[in-house]
């Protein structure tokens, strides 16, 4: 990243070093038009701490690209090539999904970031939901059944009725 920012380019994301975990972002500084350092910004790893705080049931973890623990292997191999994966495991309730992590010059993948979600609450919702919806379209049509049938009977007695007077008068 340094050599990237001598040569001009201002880059920026995470980096995994010997504070851990950070956000940085690389400047070149120029006097005279010409590039005499850099200055580099950084966030520690306490953003992770953040993140877990504002969503609630989830997990964050950086597994490093020679990691074993992962709880999907394949889901790891697949980010550790550049491709995000997601992984439902419907059993836990829990949504798994791998990042690439890489350094801020977007060129080596440094690790995968794992964000397992405990889905259960979500879950639960949408159970409620099809059950509630379930129960209002059954009461629809019983609903829908007993306005029929008070219907047809207030069409039919005068019918009968009326087929009972003629009956009488022949």
């Amino acid at each position: 990243a340094i050599q990237a920012t001598l040569a001009g380019d201002v880059l920026s994301g995470l980096e995994y070093g010997k504070s851990g975990l950070a956000i940085r972002a690389f400047a070149p500084v120029k006097a005279n038009g010409e590039i005499i350092g850099t200055l580099q910004i950084g966030v520690n790893d306490s953003f992770m701490q953040l993140l877990q705080d504002m969503l609630p049931f989830t997990q964050l973890q950086f597994l490093a690209a020679d990691s074993t623990a992962a709880q999907d292997p394949a889901a790891f191999e697949q980010a550790k090539a550049g491709e995000p994966a997601r992984v439902l495991l419907e059993e836990q309730r829990l949504l798994e999904c791998y990042l690439p992590f890489v350094d801020p010059t977007g060129e080596d993948i440094l690790g995968v970031l794992q964000l397992t979600q405990n889905i259960n609450l979500t879950q639960s919702i949408k159970d409620n939901m099809i059950l509630a919806g379930g129960i209002i379209l059954l009461l629809v049509a019983i609903g829908g059944v007993i306005v029929s049938t008070l219907f047809a009977r207030s069409l039919s007695k005068p019918i009968v009725k009326t087929a009972n007077t003629l009956q009488t008068l022949r």
